[in-house]
């Protein structure tokens, strides 16, 4: 009887170890399942950033084609001259940035730990803040060149009427003023007794397609987690 119990013991013992081995490797299927497909969403909702770098890039060489246009045939017109100059460079860190933060976003290792994909989201999302700040910011005083250079190619001296006129003075004016009042305003954002508040910004300035892939990615650590 003892003998018999033992085995029975021993048998129940086994076919409790085998199906907590069938848990453990269906938890990891299961994982694995979610996992391929988080990443994937991950991958598809960072497209329209991708795509909208895309339309930057374009109309950064729409930019620099201007410009070219504008500098070009006023040689002799400094206002001009400057105007397709700024416009021309512009375009041009208008493709830089975009190429850059294209480029961090092909880069992305899907098959790498959550972890170090979190880290690499955070530096296409400190990347793209950052040029937004760098080709946002200028539109103050940018707009300015854009319409002498347009001007200029209608045949029209916007230059001169807007010199005698006091506008220029006040355009250029207001744009300093409003730089500096936004930039302001950011810096009394990061101030630490507003972490929250700085938080919602840069989540804010971040868009849409960093948010998602941000919130799959932290499901998918949760469920790691859990396991």
């Amino acid at each position: 009887m003892i003998g018999a119990a033992t085995m029975e013991l021993d048998e129940l013992k086994t076919a409790w170890q085998r199906l907590d081995r069938q848990l453990q490797q269906q938890n990891q299927i299961n994982l694995h399942m979610l996992r391929d497909k988080k990443m994937d969403k991950t991958r598809k909702s960072l497209r329209p950033l991708f795509w909208g770098h895309t339309t930057q890039i374009l109309l950064g060489v729409i930019s620099i084609i201007f410009g070219v246009a504008v500098w070009s045939k006023n040689m002799d017109s400094t206002p001009l001259l400057t105007s397709g100059l700024i416009a021309h460079i512009y375009g041009i860190i208008l493709i830089i940035t975009a190429a850059q933060i294209m480029q961090r976003i092909k880069k992305l290792d899907y098959s790498a730990p959550v972890i170090e994909i979190q880290k690499q989201l955070l530096g296409i999302e400190r990347a793209y803040v950052n040029a937004g700040w760098l080709v946002g910011l200028p539109w103050w005083l940018l707009w300015i060149p854009y319409s002498l250079g347009f001007a200029g190619l209608a045949g029209i001296d916007l230059y001169a009427q807007a010199s005698s006129s006091g506008w220029l003075i006040w355009s250029v004016a207001t744009g300093i003023l409003g730089m500096l009042l936004t930039w302001l305003w950011y810096r009394w954002a990061q101030h630490p007794g507003r972490a929250e508040r700085a938080t919602r910004i840069k989540q804010a300035m971040a868009g849409t397609s960093l948010k998602n892939a941000r919130q799959l990615l932290a499901e998918i650590e949760q469920f790691e987690q859990d396991q």
